[in-house]
């Protein structure tokens, strides 16, 4: 699997645990350095991506909402976090291009919840 791909599934897992109720950030960050064995580039990129999309979570669920035919409320957790961490790096992290964002996030989708997801990501 792809580094970058790597990094942001391991990110959207934890996201999904967080929202779940179980555990910290601190926690969670710790977990996916540890389990991924990632190198400082990476491990600062996991850690801008899961504290960032925390961060602007409640903005960003807003804007994910009004591109998703079902809405939140109908759709897998899995598939909401890949695409506020997304959003986040689209809108707030400006050094990947856009074209390699959605690329990758469309990956992250297929890995975490199938085909189907990664075309909802996609679209």
């Amino acid at each position: 699997m792809n580094p970058g791909v790597a990094v942001r599934v391991a990110v959207i897992k934890e996201l999904v645990s967080l929202s779940d109720g179980n555990g910290k950030s601190q926690d969670s960050l710790d977990r996916i350095i540890r389990k991924n064995r990632l190198n400082d580039a990476d491990r600062g990129l996991a850690t801008k991506l899961l504290y960032g999309s925390l961060r602007y979570a409640p903005g960003l669920f807003e804007l994910v909402d009004a591109k998703l035919s079902r809405g939140i409320e109908k759709t897998d957790d899995r598939i909401i976090w890949t695409l506020v961490v997304a959003e986040y790096q689209l809108r707030l992290l400006k050094r990947t291009p856009p074209h390699a964002v959605v690329s990758t996030a469309v990956d992250a989708a297929r890995k975490l919840a199938g085909n189907k997801a990664a075309k909802v990501v996609n679209a």
